[in-house]
């Protein structure tokens, strides 16, 4: 298997082994996960327009993303994560967002909204019953997290604004440096296809940066670009 994370199908996952069990240690496949949570969207009648699969070199971690036939706001369609593991680094977790179709931006919450780590008591009724109400958190949170970004339009932002923004996302993770130059060219797509300059056209500019970036990646990135523009709002509100 390649050293890097690798997409695959979800066919492909029925392949992949799974540990023993050991006294305290109940591993989930992969595969399981999956069919859990399909039945579990089918039963509410929402389908899936699309979805991606990534695995780590060893297959032991899986990472997913689905975009939803759900709409959250005007413009926007329900996107829900969840992973996986066979190696003991994570518990199994979801997590859900919207994706700005005018934009095609790409937005977890960054947390997970709900984690369960594999002991003995994650049996297959538990597991049903832990993945129904994250999906129902997963909605929930999601409304809230489409107003957060509307909100975003309400600040307006200069060129000094712009810049300082970069730099605070650069400082503290939201993207590297060296991706700078294509930031400010996903800015300029942002502002060509809006009203104005916002604090939203700014968030929009990372999002779309890393609108191909791997699902373990925008979770991780997420809250790092919200608290920025949360720390961005405080800012400008206190010169008001």
């Amino acid at each position: 298997m390649p050293r890097k994370n690798v997409s695959v199908a979800k066919n492909d996952l029925h392949h992949i082994p799974t540990p023993a069990a050991t006294e305290t240690w109940l591993p989930t496949p992969h595969h399981t996960v999956v069919d859990v949570i399909d039945n579990e969207l089918e039963d509410r009648g929402i389908g899936v327009r699309s979805e991606v699969f990534t695995l780590n070199a060893k297959g032991t971690q899986m990472f997913a993303s689905y975009a939803l036939d759900v709409s959250i706001g005007t413009g926007a369609q329900l996107h829900m994560g969840f992973r996986n593991a066979h190696d003991k680094q994570f518990a199994l977790g979801l997590t859900g967002g919207v994706h700005v179709m005018v934009c095609s931006n790409l937005q977890f919450s960054g947390e997970f909204v709900d984690l369960r780590k594999h002991t003995t008591g994650l049996t297959m009724e538990v597991l049903v019953k832990f993945i129904a109400a994250a999906v129902d958190k997963i909605q929930h949170k999601s409304q809230g997290q489409w107003e957060w970004q509307q909100s975003l339009r309400q600040i307006d932002m200069v060129e000094d604004d712009l810049k300082t923004f970069a730099y605070d996302c650069m400082d503290q993770g939201a993207f590297a440096p060296s991706q700078f130059f294509a930031y400010k060219e996903s800015l300029e797509e942002e502002i060509k296809i809006s009203d104005g300059v916002t604090l939203q056209q700014a968030h929009g500019a990372v999002t779309r940066l890393h609108r191909k970036s791997s699902p373990p990646t925008i979770a991780r990135i997420s809250p790092v670009l919200r608290k920025v523009c949360d720390d961005t709002w405080t800012n400008k509100l206190a010169l008001i």
